[in-house]
């Protein structure tokens, strides 16, 4: 996904980007610490919020509520790491939220689906992902967005997760300051492995309905769906 925003085109003279990770501590080969100095290097804004107890990192609506409260843009976007984008595609979406007051005055959520590989196929996202990072050095992924545009069989998804890609316009979302609370995490239940789609729901209710964006939006960005840790019950052991 960094190689896939670095990579963008005629978005420098239109507005900054910062990418915030919550990550574990010392974990993957190589390092997030790593992966972070690297693109900083490169002169991208990515700043690191470490979690020393990865517990919490799992209580993804608490997550997302600590990095609300560090956020000083006026959009703020949750969305998986593991997503790539058409090179112009966040300069098409700041021309469509500066131009069309549809978009530029919506207070909720904006969303849009993407492109995913099917979990019949997943096998070949892993032989991608397995080839483009085979020596598991740190490096920039030239061409990303056409490298897994031509190599990987796609099926359009719907669903928008706060993983998967939801704008949030600060500047006209009458917001409470968080995503979901601790204690609210705590009389519903929802603690244990912390996930918990409702989250998604509250949050989506609290600031208002959904909006979803052009199709072209949708078209243009793939996510890499591939096997994780946790299919394995290996979540987030320090193995890599």
């Amino acid at each position: 996904m960094l190689s896939s925003l670095y990579q963008q085109k005629g978005m420098k003279d239109k507005f900054e980007i910062t990418v915030d990770i919550a990550h574990s501590i010392d974990n993957g080969i190589p390092k997030t610490e790593e992966v972070i100095d690297f693109f900083n290097g490169l002169g991208e804004d990515v700043r690191s919020r470490p979690y020393p107890d990865y517990s919490r990192l799992q209580y993804r609506g608490m997550t997302r509520s600590d990095q609300m409260k560090c956020c000083e843009s006026d959009f703020m976007l949750f969305a998986d790491c593991d997503m790539v984008y058409h090179p112009r595609f966040f300069s098409n979406l700041f021309d469509l939220l500066d131009k069309d007051d549809e978009f530029s005055n919506y207070g909720g959520v904006m969303t849009c689906g993407r492109f995913s590989q099917p979990n019949e196929l997943i096998e070949k996202t892993n032989e991608f992902i397995g080839d483009i990072f085979s020596n598991s050095k740190l490096k920039l992924v030239q061409g990303i967005w056409d490298l897994s545009n031509a190599n990987l069989d796609k099926v359009p998804r719907s669903n928008v997760g706060a993983g998967f890609w939801q704008l949030i316009n600060f500047d006209k979302c009458d917001h409470s300051g968080y995503y979901v609370s601790d204690q609210d995490c705590r009389d519903r239940g929802w603690e244990g492995r912390g996930q918990k789609a409702k989250s998604d729901q509250q949050f989506r209710r609290r600031i208002g309905e959904k909006k979803k964006l052009p199709k072209w939006f949708c078209d243009n960005q793939i996510h890499l769906n591939h096997f994780r840790d946790n299919q394995f019950d290996e979540h987030l052991v320090i193995q890599r």
